[in-house]
């Protein structure tokens, strides 16, 4: 009998371990100090909308392509009919909450909201997410858009900046990322009525969702920055989405990294003795270009034309210096250092 119950556990921790896994609990508690990584510092985390629409997940196999986390919803994070857990066997899979929405974005209800401060040790903030839904894809390119935001403030930062913009300066979102638009870095999960998703656990139940994405910024070593994380159901509260956060204890993005990443504004030189070449990418509309200093303060601003890759600054005095690029489409991010 002994040796039989061994079998038994050994089965049910394998097929454990083929799901997506979702747990409730305290954001404080699940958010360690050390939740994103070796390179930073995390504290103060709280939440804000339905109590059940917030937890960690485990998804060691399945096609999430991420292990371990948080994840918010506009829904709850139960293994019922209205979770995101797997197989997709629902095409129009949802809860309505009746939380809240938020200011930040238009027609929103549902709203869940995450914020945490972060100290960073290195001079850029990094971190992947997922965002999938079950409004794809019939609701692609219709006002029935659920959003989501990741928003950061603090030194060098002139209000927010959002995170959760595509290489090319597009927000990724429903409309955006879908089966015709940035097809690379979307995955089709089925439409929740067709095998292989609805048949196995292997597929989580959103009938679509992005690749693991990157949240990059130029920040200041040593400083205090806030965090937002928004998911919110937008014209109706039906149709669940969500937001994966990735738990990665001993990671380091920034090893080998240069002092300016890829897909932000670059200075050459950089350090530099005051003088450089800040290069961004072309610019589908005017843009403003601001330089601020460690205390927050703005140093320099100028107006960059459509068109335009480059623009020079002259006689930066001595500091660590954060260049931000703003136009209507995105916002750009890069470190300088004048020596």
């Amino acid at each position: 009998m002994k040796q039989l119950v061994i079998i038994l556990f050994s089965a049910f921790s394998l097929s454990s371990y083929a799901q997506l896994q979702t747990f409730t609990g305290n954001v404080g508690f699940i958010m360690t100090s050390s939740f994103l990584g070796t390179d930073y510092v995390i504290s103060n985390a709280q939440f804000t909308g339905y109590p059940q629409a917030v937890g960690s997940f485990i998804s060691n196999t399945t096609n999430l392509g991420l292990t371990k986390g948080i994840l918010l919803t506009t829904g709850e994070i139960f293994d019922t009919p209205a979770g995101p857990n797997g197989p997709n066997d629902q095409s129009d899979a949802g809860y309505d909450n009746q939380a809240a929405g938020t200011s930040l974005i238009e027609s929103s209800t549902n709203a869940s909201i995450l914020e945490f401060d972060v100290v960073s040790s290195v001079d850029s903030l990094k971190f992947r997410y997922v965002f999938g839904s079950d409004e794809y894809p019939e609701y692609v390119g219709s006002q029935f858009n659920d959003q989501f935001r990741i928003l950061l403030s603090g030194p060098g930062i002139a209000g927010n900046i959002d995170l959760n913009y595509l290489p090319s300066g597009v927000l990724a979102s429903i409309n955006t990322i879908n089966p015709t638009s940035f097809s690379a870095f979307f995955v089709n999960n089925g439409s929740g009525l067709e095998a292989p998703q609805n048949q196995s656990d292997y597929y989580i139940q959103y009938d679509g969702f992005t690749v693991p994405l990157m949240a990059v910024a130029a920040v200041i070593p040593g400083q205090i920055y806030h965090v937002t994380i928004i998911v919110t159901d937008v014209a109706d509260g039906i149709f669940d989405s969500g937001v994966f956060i990735e738990q990665c204890d001993g990671c380091d993005f920034n090893a080998g990294i240069p002092t300016l990443l890829d897909d932000m504004i670059e200075c050459f030189p950089n350090p530099s003795n005051g003088n450089c070449v800040v290069k961004f990418p072309v610019l589908p509309s005017d843009a403003t270009l601001t330089v601020i200093n460690a205390l927050g303060e703005v140093v320099q601003t100028e107006t960059a034309l459509a068109g335009i890759s480059s623009f020079s600054l002259n006689n930066i005095p001595s500091g660590t210096y954060v260049v931000q690029l703003t136009s209507d489409a995105a916002v750009w991010t890069g470190k300088l250092i004048s020596e």
